[in-house]
Parts: structure tokens; sequence; C-alpha cells
């Protein structure tokens, strides 16, 4: 029994194991290194899967060509998630801005911008871009390892 369990080690790819040691990395090391919700546990979330991602396009690569159905839903929608977010922290061109006419005043005269303590624009449709940006990136690491 013990021959065919080494045949069978000896015919997987190493790309498929390095993608594999990778993806149980990812996993388990992330929650450890401040929950995985804090910089450096998501650049090492960010670094695992990455590294998976690098061997499974290298073992694609040594297969020779293939073919990626793109009209399939499990690739359009993570793309559409992505376009999507990425879309909400992208800049507004300055027509859009809520406050960009000169009818501000007689659309609300007793409201000036001064006493609302605030700039009032709105340059991005998300109003954290910042942390919209960080999600977005997340959100392709996770799409990248469960994918």
């Amino acid at each position: 029994m013990a021959g065919r369990s080494a045949q069978a080690n000896a015919a997987i790819p190493w790309t498929v194991r390095a993608v594999e040691i990778c993806l149980g990395l990812a996993v388990a090391i992330p929650p450890f290194v401040f929950g995985a919700r804090q910089a450096y546990g998501q650049l090492v979330l960010a670094v695992f899967v990455l590294l998976a991602f690098a061997f499974w396009i290298a073992g694609k690569i040594a297969l020779g060509p293939i073919g990626i159905p793109l009209r399939r839903p499990e690739f359009l929608l993570p793309l559409a998630a992505i376009a999507l977010s990425i879309v909400t922290w992208l800049s507004l061109p300055p027509l859009s801005h809520p406050h960009a006419g000169a009818g501000d005043r007689q659309v609300a005269p007793g409201l000036d911008r001064a006493n609302l303590g605030c700039a009032c624009r709105l340059d991005t449709l998300s109003l954290t871009p910042g942390l919209s940006r960080d999600g977005t990136f997340l959100f392709v690491l996770y799409a990248l390892l469960f994918g």
C-alpha cells in the first residue's frame, strides 16, 4: 500500500503542491497575525494568495495552451463586483457635484456651505474612498483565493 501512495504522490506536479501549501498557509496563518484585519495580517494574506495564484498560473502555462471561458458566471460575477467597487472610489466629473450649479442659493437660500462645517462636495460615490479602495483590493484577494 505504501508503494501506491508514493507513486500517486510522485505524479502530482510541484506547482499543484505549491498551490496547496500556499492556500493552506493563507487560511491558517493570517488569523494569528492581528486577526487578519490589520495591515500586517492583510499583507500576510496577500502574499500567500498571490503566491498561490502565481504557482497556479505557472502550472497552467506548463500544461500548454488552455481556454478560459470568460462568459461563465463564476468569472463574470466577481468581475462585475470588482468593477462596481472601483466605480465607487473613482472621481466624479465636476458637473455631477451637487453644489456645482449656480442656483444653490435659490434651492436652499438659508443653507450656506460655511454653516454646514464641511466641504459638502461629493467627489466620489463612496463617502470613504480610501476604505473602498482597501475593500476592493481585499475582494480581489478573496476572489483569487476562492476562485
